[in-house]
């Protein structure tokens, strides 16, 4: 039997890839949703870089004058507020951060994860992403 749990995790890491922000969605919710659930407790005059799924104008404009954190996000080709290439350039390579993030994180997952519940499963996922935590943090 196979069973699977469909979740996305949106996580918020620093520059040298530790976590500090994540946020467990249902599969079928917009990366846009996860967004807006994310706690943005991060200091004033951070930048958080996201791909193009999170694209959401009045959250940008939200974020940016009540807790003075710059949204930068990767445009589509067809969206209103377009980058210029080196805008484009800059978002894409830091973007990378998290995507190497995230490869480190499930490259400890096993083959296979054994959870009865989904509850169970979402702990085993958010314990991979604190383990990561705590490696970059204090063992490197």
């Amino acid at each position: 039997r196979v069973y699977f749990y469909g979740f996305k995790v949106a996580v918020i890491t620093t520059g040298d890839g530790v976590p500090v922000e994540l946020c467990f969605m249902p599969g079928s919710f917009s990366d846009v949703c996860a967004l807006n659930s994310l706690p943005f407790e991060l200091e004033a005059g951070s930048s958080v870089y996201g791909d193009s799924g999170f694209t959401d104008y009045a959250a940008e404009d939200a974020l940016s004058e009540t807790q003075a954190v710059d949204l930068k996000i990767a445009r589509k080709k067809n969206s209103l507020g377009g980058d210029d290439l080196v805008q484009k350039t800059t978002k894409n390579q830091l973007r990378k951060y998290v995507e190497t993030t995230f490869s480190v994180i499930t490259g400890r997952f096993p083959k296979k994860i054994h959870a009865v519940t989904a509850r169970g499963f979402l702990l085993k996922i958010f314990f991979f992403i604190f383990i990561q935590t705590i490696d970059k943090s204090f063992l490197t």
